[in-house]
């Protein structure tokens, strides 16, 4: 499992993380070496405000 919070903000005092109520495309790569030679995975998913 990888987790990530989308938070420009993260102290936000409304617990937004400073971004608005809005679904976002994320873009991610796994890779086995520091330097992102090998990746091993890459993909697209939404990142959306529901919890």
């Amino acid at each position: 499992m990888l987790w990530t919070r989308l938070a420009p903000e993260p102290l936000a005092q409304d617990g937004s993380g400073g971004l608005p109520p809005e679904t976002y495309g994320v873009r991610y790569k796994v890779a086995e070496d520091e330097g992102f030679w090998r990746i091993v995975r890459r993909g697209a998913v939404e990142a959306t405000p529901e919890p």
